[in-house]
């Protein structure tokens, strides 16, 4: 999902590798943008986030239970709280990490 997220932010679908300047280049974009992108990117990463918990069968509990595959977020993000929607911020600030990471 990473490639994606830096194919979307450099707005290049032609992008194929996974590299150090690729990374940094598309988190620069990330924060750098403003409040109503950031909130699309994070909607966007929910999204994403949630096919791949349906595709293994989690559902919607107000408890979370690994055992019966029950999530408290498993809802549209306009139905999250201000604090879950932040949780998907991390997934696009990963860049940072992975880039700094490659530069070691």
């Amino acid at each position: 999902h990473l490639t994606v997220k830096i194919r979307y932010l450099l707005e290049d679908d032609s992008i194929t590798e996974f590299t150090e300047q690729n990374c940094r280049s598309a988190y620069e974009v990330f924060s750098s943008s403003d409040t109503q992108k950031k909130e699309e990117c994070c909607e966007m990463e929910h999204r994403r986030w949630m096919r791949f918990q349906q595709m293994y069968n989690w559902t919607f509990s107000p408890e979370r239970d690994d055992l019966m595959r029950r999530h408290p977020m498993m809802l549209p993000y306009n139905e999250l709280s201000d604090e879950e929607k932040e949780n998907n911020a991390y997934a696009w600030e990963m860049l940072a990490g992975v880039a700094d990471r490659s530069a070691v």
